[in-house]
């Protein structure tokens, strides 16, 4: 939940197992219902998301490599 914002942002992480390690897949799913702008939030949203994803994964690997 966004306060004040009517849109939705759900999702799902799954790790899969590699040779070496694993593999996290994200898959996020936005939703946005304000007519006219929707689309834009929603973009905003998702590329927000996309780059705290990588922030986190960019911290976790400094954490693991320490």
């Amino acid at each position: 939940h966004i306060a004040d914002v009517p849109a939705r942002l759900t999702g799902m992480m799954q790790l899969q197992a590699k040779d070496k390690g694993c593999a996290n897949h994200v898959e996020l799913d936005v939703d946005c219902r304000i007519p006219f702008l929707g689309h834009k939030v929603a973009g905003f949203l998702s590329e927000d998301s996309a780059l705290k994803i990588d922030r986190e994964y960019t911290a976790i690997l400094d954490l693991i490599q320490a």
